[in-house]
């Protein structure tokens, strides 16, 4: 879903910061949002083929057990991304599942902090997760994650990324490296960050028209596997000082 869809709204976050202080460590590093569920994870109150962790959660009295397939990646890009960035998990879903999870995901202990569904704002039906209440310069935070609304403040924040289901050739987080890298060392992420969100939504947008019109082709796949690929070379536009 594109940025546009959202109807435009204004931060609600007023007094501290949900956040302490950045560490020496972290002061001099831009702050990355991640969502939890359809980002980095997906999870089911029915059994799946092979979960890589199975989380048994407290609902109304009884234990239900929730399953959960890890997206492709998703441990390299942890590892990587918390070389430049401190990294916060941002999620609307309740502690007592994604706080136990995340002690099973993130093994290496790359997750600065983590937020839950209380720290988000209930905006026309929708868990909005408020930048401005994490105490960081939002010229230097980026928020990832599988859902516009959930970014309705600042979308100039936002690089847009697909709902993981269960896709094992799922390869979004991987291609996120090269951008953050880059975002890692801009003065203000917000102008690049809306460029290049709009590009990839749009390349995205293109590629059933591309499949549509060559039916005829003997290779339509390895057509639109080409157009992905093309994604990638977009960063010369938004990054034009990268050659």
């Amino acid at each position: 879903a594109a940025h546009r869809v959202v109807p435009e709204a204004q931060a609600m976050h007023s007094g501290d910061p949900f956040l302490p202080p950045a560490t020496r460590e972290d002061r001099r590093k831009p702050c990355l949002v991640l969502d939890l569920d359809e980002t980095l994870v997906h999870s089911s109150f029915k059994p799946v083929p092979n979960p890589d962790f199975v989380i048994p959660v407290e609902i109304d009295g009884t234990v239900t057990d929730v399953y959960v397939l890890k997206r492709p990646w998703v441990d390299y890009f942890m590892e990587e991304v918390a070389k430049q960035y401190e990294v916060v998990v941002f999620t609307a879903s309740l502690a007592k599942y994604a706080d136990p999870l995340l002690d099973l995901l993130d093994k290496r202990k790359t997750v600065r902090h983590r937020l839950f569904r209380e720290s988000c704002y209930l905006y026309q039906g929708n868990y909005v997760k408020d930048l401005t209440s994490l105490g960081r310069p939002l010229s230097s935070t980026v928020i990832i994650d599988n859902s516009p609304h959930s970014y309705a403040f600042q979308p100039q924040n936002a690089l847009p990324v697909s709902s993981f289901i269960d896709d094992p050739r799922d390869n979004d987080l991987l291609d996120m490296l090269p951008y953050l890298q880059e975002l890692a060392g801009v003065d203000d992420v917000r102008q690049v960050g809306t460029q290049l969100g709009q590009i990839i939504e749009q390349v995205e947008a293109l590629i059933p028209r591309f499949e549509e019109v060559n039916k005829g082709m003997s290779s339509q796949s390895h057509g639109a596997q080409q157009l992905r690929d093309a994604i990638g070379n977009f960063s010369l536009f938004v990054f034009p000082w990268h050659r």
